[in-house]
């Protein structure tokens, strides 16, 4: 989704440009946990009852959706609620 102005963006990378070395490393490898955390947050909102290798199926689904096409999309989503 691309729906951040423009200056929005500059302030963002202005705000990054100022961090040290350190902290930039920092923040990319804290940006995943960030983004499964908030994957879960939502599947769980609308899923309450899921099992834990749903979870990892659906979240699979929601981040990657855009990124297989259907028919592969859905072999992966049952592949991995089905794996142990």
């Amino acid at each position: 989704m691309k729906d951040t102005p423009k200056h929005i963006l500059i302030k963002q990378l202005e705000i990054i440009r100022s961090k040290t070395i350190a902290e930039r490393i920092k923040m990319a490898f804290e940006m995943p946990k960030f983004v499964f955390d908030m994957a879960e947050y939502r599947i769980m909102k609308r899923e309450p009852n899921l099992s834990k290798r749903e979870m990892v199926a659906q979240r699979f689904k929601e981040i990657y959706a855009k990124d297989f096409e259907p028919e592969e999309l859905e072999r992966i989503v049952k592949h991995l609620q089905t794996v142990q």
